[in-house]
Formats: structure tokens, C-alpha cells, sequence
């Protein structure tokens, strides 16, 4: 081939997110029937999936519905890319931990690279000091207009 390591040239920031047919705040495992998707779709998105409209979620299995991968010039690019992708990807009929990845995005101490592996349990103990941990379940990014 005639390429060794030095050839290789790191660039860019990606973002994956692993949607789950799970509660977004007890993350339960949520099986059943989708009766609606749509996957997000554009440049610098990819989504690994198997679902489809009619698929049955699987109580005994893993919960997995899908991988959403992001890529940008910068950290700032990848992220906007992915809110947009997690905002576009829709399964009706299950509950996702969607509005859990769209917390995280907004997140200041992910933004910032402020974070460990005790995230999402900070993330959990600010919101429920602010009561808003039932409003988890229902989040979604405002619509820009």
C-alpha cells in the first residue's frame, strides 16, 4: 500500500451517541412495538441501526435501537450536528433516552470538557434540585425559527 503512520492525519471531532429503547431517567430497558421511525439523515451523519417501522423491541434483549455518529471541523460543529441529528431521529411508540443525549449537549461541563465518568449523575442530582427531572422525559431542544 505505501502508506505508513505518518501518512495518516487526524482531523476534525466526532460524537456518538448510543439511542436505547430505554427510560431517560431510570434508564429501564422500555420494550415494545414501533409503530413510527425515522432515522436523521445528512452530511457528516451516520446512523448504525436495524429498526424499522412495525420492529418489536425485545424485552430480553439488549435495548439498543441505534448508533447516531457525528463528525465536524471542530468539537463545537460535531455537537450542533448532533443535536440536529438527535432532534430529526423519531421512534414512535417506545420511550428513548433521546431527551437524555440532548441534556448532555446542552450540558456546560460536557461543552466545556469538564467531565468524567460521574456525569450523568451530576447531571441527574442538578436536575432534580431543580425539579425538573420529570420534564427529562419530555425534552427537546427548542425550534430555531
Amino acid at each position: 500500500m505505501g502508506l505508513n503512520q505518518n501518512n495518516i492525519k487526524l482531523t476534525g471531532w466526532a460524537v456518538e451517541c448510543r439511542v436505547n429503547a430505554e427510560d431517560p431517567v431510570t434508564f429501564l430497558p422500555c420494550p415494545g412495538k414501533i409503530h413510527r421511525f425515522h432515522s436523521p439523515s445528512g452530511p457528516w451523519v451516520r446512523v448504525d441501526s436495524h429498526i424499522y417501522t412495525g420492529y418489536e423491541v425485545p424485552w430480553a434483549y439488549d435495548s439498543l435501537l441505534g448508533k447516531i455518529i457525528t463528525w465536524g471541523k471542530n468539537k463545537k460543529e460535531a455537537i450542533s450536528r448532533m443535536e440536529c441529528a438527535l432532534s430529526e431521529f423519531s421512534v414512535e411508540g417506545l420511550v428513548t433516552n433521546i431527551p437524555f443525549h440532548l441534556l448532555v449537549m446542552r450540558n456546560r461541563r460536557f461543552l466545556s470538557g469538564e467531565y468524567t465518568t460521574r456525569c450523568a449523575r451530576q447531571l441527574f442530582s442538578q436536575l432534580l434540585r431543580e425539579g425538573m427531572l420529570k420534564e427529562l422525559k419530555t425534552f427537546q431542544l427548542p425550534q430555531e425559527g
